[in-house]
This record gives C-alpha cells, sequence and structure tokens, in this order.
C-alpha cells in the first residue's frame, strides 16, 4: 500500500467516525425532540440527516450545533406549545419496536413516536438496515441487493401513516 492510499484511507476513516458521530448526536436530538413533541424539530431533524447522507457534513453539523442550541434554551411560549402538542398527541402516537437481531439500529426498545412523523422514524430506521447491509457488502468488495417495504394504516383522523417496515437484503458477487 502506498503512502496516498494510506492517506485517503485516514481521511476516510476519519469522515466515517464524524459522519458516526453526528448521527449519534441527530439520535439524540430526535428523541429529545419526540419526548417533547417538538414535531417542527423533527422535521427539521429529518432534513439535517438528509444533508448528513448526502455528503454535506459541514451543513449538517452547524444545523445540528443551532438546534442544541435551541433546545437547551427553549422560550416560554414554545415551551407551552410543545405542552398543548404533548397533550393533544397521546391518541396519534403509535410504539415502534424492531423485531431484527441487528443491534446497531434504533428502536430495539418499544418507542412511541407521533403519527404524523412516523414516515421520518421508520425510514431514518429502515435506512440504518440498508447502510448495515451495503456496509456489508463494500467491505466484502461485493454488490447489495436491498429491498425495503413500508406498512401503512389510517388514524382515527382518517389520515394516511407509517407503521413500519421491513428491509430485505442480500450481497451477491455481480449485478445480475
Amino acid at each position: 500500500m502506498n503512502v496516498s492510499s494510506i492517506t485517503s484511507l485516514n481521511q476516510y476513516d476519519r469522515k466515517q467516525t464524524q459522519i458516526e458521530y453526528l448521527e449519534n448526536r441527530l439520535r439524540f436530538l430526535i428523541a429529545q425532540a419526540t419526548v417533547n413533541g417538538d414535531v417542527e424539530t423533527i422535521r427539521l431533524l429529518g432534513k439535517v440527516r438528509t444533508m448528513l447522507y448526502s455528503g454535506n457534513t459541514s451543513r449538517a453539523e452547524k444545523l445540528i450545533n443551532e438546534i442544541e442550541k435551541n433546545l437547551a434554551t427553549p422560550s416560554n411560549s414554545k415551551k407551552r406549545t410543545n405542552k398543548t402538542i404533548e397533550n393533544s398527541r397521546t391518541e396519534d402516537e403509535i410504539t415502534v419496536v424492531d423485531a431484527s437481531n441487528d443491534p446497531s439500529v434504533s428502536f430495539k426498545y418499544p418507542t412511541k413516536i407521533p403519527a404524523d412523523s412516523s414516515l421520518l422514524f421508520i425510514a431514518s430506521h429502515e435506512r440504518q438496515h440498508v447502510q448495515d447491509i451495503i456496509g456489508r457488502a463494500i467491505l466484502e468488495g461485493r454488490i447489495a441487493q436491498v429491498y425495503v417495504r413500508y406498512f401503512t394504516s389510517y388514524d382515527s383522523q382518517g389520515r394516511l401513516i407509517f407503521t413500519g417496515g421491513y428491509t430485505w437484503g442480500k450481497i451477491v458477487d455481480h449485478s445480475a
């Protein structure tokens, strides 16, 4: 292995470590916003996650810092709004739990999430499974075939909500 490949490998490792660190901060913020019933923050965190996975880590980190600062110093009006949202959502929550044996994904324990933000939570969870399968394929120098299925239902008000998902993947030698 030559010096340039070692340098690029080290840069890749640093980038991956930064992404993992930001993902952990993002998961914590999603959990905190969910507990507070702060739907707007949850939606903003969904955008941050998209930025992170599309490679825009610097912008994602800036937004995470701003969100952490806003959550650390909530205004009185925001507290009242969150309490109102939390009280009105008791019947509009769903409980999700991961049934897979993959220890590196969220929802290993039953977790209540807002029904109207269920797509954000479930899609990000299934994306964790997809990343795990693709990561294993890359390490083996092979190709991954991945299939994701989402399950939907209607809530008491007739709105479409996402109730779960299933990710299936296979590592193959070629793209056939």
